[in-house]
């Protein structure tokens, strides 16, 4: 999700709706913004890139509650 205009920082906070596992990209004016995740023995990794000069900020919502998460290797806490 977008944070700002011009495509120069974006929110990442996947809703999980009951599924394990997800990927995607999406084109921005500065490039792709691609965002995996997988929920495994109780951990959700998640990993995200932006192309240079865009940065990515993890948000935790609902559905990650009972959920220990790390982003791009980091612990979120």
């Amino acid at each position: 999700m977008p944070e700002e205009a011009g495509g120069k920082a974006f929110t990442i906070s996947p809703r999980l709706s009951g599924l394990t596992w997800a990927n995607g990209a999406s084109a921005t004016i500065n490039g792709s913004v691609e965002v995996s995740w997988a929920v495994e023995d109780g951990t959700l990794n998640v990993t995200a890139a932006a192309p240079d000069g865009v940065s990515l900020r993890f948000v935790p919502n609902d559905t990650h509650e009972w959920l220990d998460v790390v982003f791009n290797g980091k612990p979120v806490t």
